[in-house]
Parts: C-alpha cells; structure tokens; sequence
C-alpha cells in the first residue's frame, strides 16, 4: 500500500528532475502510449502488483520511488520515441495521485502507468545538448534522480526544435530499424541457444569472459576457476584498480549451466569469495550468481534467499534471459572488431 512508504509531500512549485528507462523491445509501443499521456513501466503483469495495492512483488516494489514524482518535475527517458533519441517528458499530475495500474494487452505486460506530456525530444549526439546529460544514462538503474543537471535540462527545453534534429538523425532511425528487426528476428535467442548447445559449463566460463571484457575494457577480467575453485568460490574475476591505491575492487562471479529449479547451494559457494580474495588484495564489492540455463519466473525461492542472507556484499543474480542480451551485446560487438 502506498500509505507503507513515506513520501514527500510537494513543499515547493520548484521542479525535481529524473531519469526513466523504459524497455527497449518495445519502443514504437510505449512510445505510442507516451503520445497519449501514458508513461509505462515494466514489471506489472499481474493485477497484485498495482503499487497502490500491492501484494505481488516480482520486482515491481523498485516502482514504489517514481510515487515522488510531482506534478511539473520533468524526467528524461533515453530511446524515446526511437533509438538514440531522448524525450524530455512533464508530470501532468503528482505521480502518488495520477499513477493508475492497467496492463498492456497486446504485450501482456507495463501495467504501471505515470501522466505525462512530451515537451522536447533531442538526438543523442546534438551539437546543442550539454554532453552531462548523455552521461547520466550510464548509470544502470531504472530509475533515479538528476536535479544536478537541472540547469542543463531547462536550457534544452528552451531550445527551438529545429536546433535539437541532429544531422545524423536519419542514422539514428535507421540504427533503430535495426534494432527492431534484430529483436524481431530473436537473433539474441538464437545465438544463447547455440552457445549452450555449443558448450559445457566450463566453457561457458571462457564465453562469459570474453563477453564482460568486451562490454567493459576498463576492467580486467579473467576465468580463475579449476581446481582452486573449492577454496574461492568464484569462476571469474573482474577487477579494477582501487582509485585510493590499496590493490584492487573486485566482482566475484560463479557460473551454472543449471535449468529449471536451482537450489541455494551456490550462494554459499560464491559467498567464499569474500575472504579469500582479501586476503589477495582484492576487496569483493560484489558477488554475481550467473544462471546460464534458469530463468527469474522458475526460481523465486532462490531470489528470496539472496535477499535475506546478512552478510555484506549481496548475491546478485544474473538470469538466462540477462544472458541472452549479454551474448547478444557481445557478438555484435565482435562483428563490429571484424568489420574494421
């Protein structure tokens, strides 16, 4: 119920600012529901999960924090309406008042919906937008709050529309086709199924680090599992250099080809990381459970007991179908190497 979680109350006129995802499968859909004043979100596909009585979490309680949303804070959401593009939106009501729960029939799914209006849209690359506000998107949440870039935002809204169409608009569109069609063709499926058809646990390991090296070059990421693995815990590490000179911050990730149910046995495994790997001059700040083969929907048991373990850092829980997107994202970028 929203009555559990304290929200401010709106004590200024003065807007706040916030950065919204949306899902990326389905751009030309929630871009068209924008159009009506309609800002989706995802995980709301069952009536249980309407945040104003909710019931059925699945994901859906990280939605509880957009209820502060005001009426006039202005929230930019990258790849709408297209990829590459950014549409800066206005809250037409307070979001606590205006939210409403009603699912998405021809998906089955993004039943939370927040009012809006659409006041600019800008290309990525635009000559005239503040590089910050490319920057934020790198932050991974769905959702969180820039009032940092507030004077940035106002200015692009002051800006004519014709200075916010980019040269390279028309490349913009046509990225996004592609992106369709890729996701129409299920090429993300497709290449996760021939790699598990392809390869045994242990050599998934080596995909996996060859996939996290590409998307991240800054880190340096390595398979340290075998026979060592009984003491550690872990499959691979990646590891960055501590900015204060003390050895190194690490992610700690454990690797299986299980399907269907998982048991908590590998939480514990990967939770050995911790220790060890201090004692190698490398602090643990996160520890990763990759799921090749299982999916979130099987396996609610094994979420709950990540939540619940005390110990510091939490187990984060990467699925097949992050999996997918992983291989995917990995592949192109290979065939991007190889173009060159």
């Amino acid at each position: 119920m929203i009555s559990q979680m304290s929200i401010p109350e709106n004590v200024s006129n003065k807007p706040q600012y916030w950065a919204f995802r949306v899902d990326r499968n389905h751009l030309s859909i929630l871009d068209k529901e924008l159009e009506n004043g309609r800002l989706r979100q995802g995980w709301g596909w069952d009536p249980r999960q309407n945040l104003k009585e909710l019931t059925l979490n699945e994901g859906a309680r990280r939605n509880m924090r957009m209820l502060q949303v005001r009426k006039g804070d202005r929230i930019l959401i990258p790849h709408l309406p297209s990829y590459g593009q950014i549409s800066i939106v206005e809250a037409t009501q307070d979001w606590r008042e205006g939210y409403r729960f009603s699912i998405l029939e021809e998906i089955g799914e993004f039943g939370h919906i927040f009012p809006v209006k659409r006041l600019k849209i800008f290309t990525n690359n635009n000559a005239h937008v503040p590089a910050s506000l490319r920057s934020t998107f790198r932050n991974p949440c769905r959702f969180w709050k820039i009032d940092y870039l507030s004077n940035d935002i106002e200015q692009v809204i002051q800006l004519p529309d014709a200075d916010l169409t980019s040269s390279s608009a028309p490349v913009d569109r046509w990225k996004g086709k592609i992106g369709e069609i890729v996701k129409e063709k299920l090429l993300s499926d497709t290449l996760h199924a021939a790699a598990i058809q392809l390869n045994s646990k242990a050599e998934w390991e080596w995909i996996l680090v060859d996939a996290l090296q590409r998307l991240n070059p800054a880190w340096d990421v390595k398979r340290v599992g075998g026979k060592e693995e009984a003491k550690h815990g872990a499959d691979i590490l990646a590891t960055i250099p501590d900015i204060f000179g003390n050895g190194c911050m690490g992610i700690a990730i454990q690797v299986k080809d299980y399907k269907d149910v998982v048991g908590d046995a590998p939480l514990a495994q990967i939770r050995k990381a911790v220790s060890y790997w201090e004692e190698e001059d490398t602090s643990i700040v996160q520890l990763v459970l990759v799921l090749v083969g299982a999916k979130e929907k099987d396996n609610q048991q094994l979420k709950e007991a990540a939540k619940a373990h005390d110990s510091k850092p939490s187990v984060r829980i990467v699925w097949t179908e992050d999996v997918k997107d992983m291989v995917y994202r990995s592949a192109c970028h290979y065939l991007s190497e190889c173009a060159d």
